[in-house]
């Protein structure tokens, strides 16, 4: 019996410190769940802070990343965008203030302004052209009235510089065939005491082409001579052929025509 109650005793020994040990181990427990549930009201309530600044406060939706990004730095999140992504600046003042039909005015002004430069040019070369031309006509028309006036006024009396005369306002190829009968000339105007004047009454261009020339001239004469001393008056018609040689015009050919 000894034996039984010795051993119902230790046995209830164990027991209680078996009990004992749960214990403990449930109130090391349960200051474990308390200090779990502590660090886990921290935490909740630092995640309700963050949440508060995470919010855009005027529309109530969470922020992203960017947009938290840009409100720590102080600048908008298009701002970053545009830098970042490398968009097109801002433009500047000068571009801005100019306006859109500026440059479109500006080129048909500069292509009016070429136009009118070409046309002033184009009719500039034609005005001094025409000058040109009627200068020359202009020209070969008076050097022809003086030769047919060379060639209708003699006295017998200033033969030789008559006939020099006409040969200044000829050519060569016109001098070489009066030059034949010069002498005979000279002697018919002071044996006839000839004298014969000619007065120009008009005359006109009838070709030109810079280099020759086809003028017709009228003469109005007066004739007299040893054995009618009393001047007629004589009326002519020559178509003078110019040329131009050594800077000059001078007449080539001389024909009478009615």
């Amino acid at each position: 019996m000894a034996v039984v109650a010795d051993r119902s005793r230790r046995s209830l020994t164990e027991n209680d410190q078996a009990v004992a040990s749960l214990d403990v181990a449930e109130a090391a427990a349960a200051s474990k769940r308390e200090e779990l549930a502590g660090s886990l009201r921290n935490k909740e309530a630092a995640g309700d802070e963050l949440a508060v600044h995470d919010v855009d406060p005027i529309s109530g939706d969470p922020l992203d990343s960017e947009e938290l990004s840009a409100g720590e730095s102080g600048q908008a999140p298009d701002a970053q965008a545009g830098g970042s992504d490398g968009g097109d600046p801002p433009p500047a003042s000068g571009d801005s203030n100019r306006p859109r039909w500026l440059l479109p005015v500006g080129i048909a002004l500069s292509v009016l302004l070429i136009g009118l430069l070409v046309l002033s040019v184009f009719f500039g070369i034609k005005t001094v052209n025409g000058f040109r031309l009627e200068q020359g006509r202009d020209n070969v028309l008076a050097t022809a009235k003086q030769a047919a006036a060379n060639l209708t006024t003699f006295n017998f009396e200033t033969a030789e510089a008559d006939v020099q005369r006409l040969k200044d306002s000829t050519t060569p190829t016109f001098e070489s065939g009066f030059a034949n009968d010069k002498n005979t000339f000279v002697k018919f105007l002071r044996d006839g005491k000839v004298k014969m004047t000619g007065d120009i009454t008009e005359g006109g261009v009838l070709s030109y082409d810079g280099n020759t020339a086809h003028v017709l001239v009228a003469v109005k004469a007066q004739v007299g001579n040893a054995a009618q001393p009393q001047a007629q008056a004589r009326n002519y018609r020559m178509d003078i052929t110019m040329v131009y040689q050594d800077g000059r015009w001078l007449a080539n050919a001389a024909e009478f025509v009615q």
